[in-house]
């Protein structure tokens, strides 16, 4: 009889063991520089999930820990009417929502809203593409009102699997949030 307990408690262990593994291969979403403290907030999220037959029509599931707690988001890219492109930042449900509490914390503004929006929608313009990666500049509320314009950087590098929302500029942190925020 004690065969047989200690072959599920042997079991048990390996799936708990691998859990945790599980758990530990999402990294931290932010990592300050300690040459410049007060610098940008850049934030890189493990592509957990991608389907990109093409630049312009993209969906990317990304993931990451913060201080230890899982977030995360979904951005799709497509082509709006005309020739140009938009992004998406789609709600994931409570990993999106940790992932703009974070955003919170870490841009030092206070969190007006819990809930992530279940889609932000932002004009995007392509920097560079090539097979491998795509960085681009977003832009929420391009056509105004000014009080909600702001910019920041969304890439993706397929190689090093990681969606990159990184800081244009640090005035625009509170539009930010506004954008992702219900």
């Amino acid at each position: 009889m004690r065969r047989p307990r200690s072959l599920i408690a042997a079991i048990v262990l390996a799936i708990c063991i691998s859990g945790l593994a599980f758990a530990q291969s999402l990294p931290e979403i932010y990592r300050p520089d300690p040459k410049d403290p007060g610098g940008f907030i850049d934030l890189d999220l493990k592509i957990e999930s991608m389907n990109c037959p093409t630049w312009d029509n993209c969906k990317v599931l990304a993931k990451g820990l913060h201080q230890g707690v899982e977030v995360g988001v979904r951005i799709e890219i497509a082509k709006t009417k005309g020739r140009s492109l938009g992004i998406h930042y789609r709600s994931i449900g409570e990993p999106s929502d940790r992932l703009l509490a974070a955003i919170a914390q870490l841009y030092k503004i206070p969190a007006t809203s819990k809930r992530f929006r279940k889609d932000a929608y932002a004009d995007l313009v392509v920097l560079q593409a090539t097979n491998d990666a795509m960085a681009n500049k977003v832009f929420f509320f391009a056509d105004g009102p000014e009080s909600k314009y702001a910019e920041l950087y969304t890439n993706i590098d397929r190689k090093k699997g990681v969606l990159e929302i990184h800081e244009k500029d640090d005035e625009y942190r509170a539009n930010v949030f506004k954008a992702l925020s219900e």
